[in-house]
């Protein structure tokens, strides 16, 4: 058993170190007190720990044209949902193949919802409006995927305004991005940068699902 003194005790608590300790008998309620607050984090790390392993997922390879699962804390950022024949799983977006068109190209409304959507993303988005109206025909409900890209801009726009770096502005939209076609349970693990902090993609996670 170790014996330390209530700053190393402290210390130890601090720094998330744990250890075995040996209480002096002069020591006062207040340092006891301390030992009961370790210990009962100690007990709830560990039931934490127990009940958030992650859940597991069915991916669908399209080029294997099977199912597999996989841990949801182990899906990469290209890994997005998709529905097919009425079912929800995963799949690599570099296997995914566009649509052919769906609809004529866009007049009144939805032409002005996707110029807005354009030039509010252009600092980080080099595609212009004949670039993002074709994804948009292809898509068998076009309203509800620019009413998407409408959520990811107003996100994108709240936690850029707060840095000059176009880096960091990149980094924010494509969280939001993967925001749009994944699950908060997911994105955090899916999130690998070193730009902006833990706490700030926190943030943009919980304000997209919002």
């Amino acid at each position: 058993m170790i014996k330390v003194n209530r700053m190393q005790l402290e210390k130890m608590l601090k720094l998330n170190k744990f250890s075995v300790v040996l209480i002096d008998s002069n020591w006062n309620n207040a340092g006891k007190l301390l030992i009961k607050r370790m210990a009962f984090n100690l007990i709830t790390i560990f039931f934490l720990s127990m009940n958030t392993m992650a859940a597991e997922v069915e991916v669908y390879d399209f080029v294997k044209n099977e199912v597999y699962l996989v841990s949801e804390d182990k899906l990469g950022p290209e890994m997005m949902r998709v529905s097919l024949d009425g079912k929800i799983y995963w799949a690599n977006a570099n296997q995914l193949t566009q649509n052919t068109y769906q609809h004529p190209p866009f007049e009144g409304e939805l032409k002005q919802r996707i110029i807005n959507i354009q030039k509010e993303l252009e600092a980080v988005n080099a595609q212009g409006y004949a670039e993002w109206e074709d994804g948009f025909r292809r898509d068998q409900n076009p309203a509800n995927e620019i009413a998407i890209w409408e959520r990811i801009v107003g996100v994108y726009r709240m936690f850029s305004k707060n840095y000059q770096d176009i880096s960091v502005k990149r980094e924010i939209y494509r969280i939001a991005v993967m925001c749009s076609y994944s699950e908060p349970s997911v994105v955090l693990n899916q999130v690998n940068n070193q730009l902006v902090s833990v706490e700030v993609v926190q943030e943009i996670i919980a304000e997209y699902y919002r």
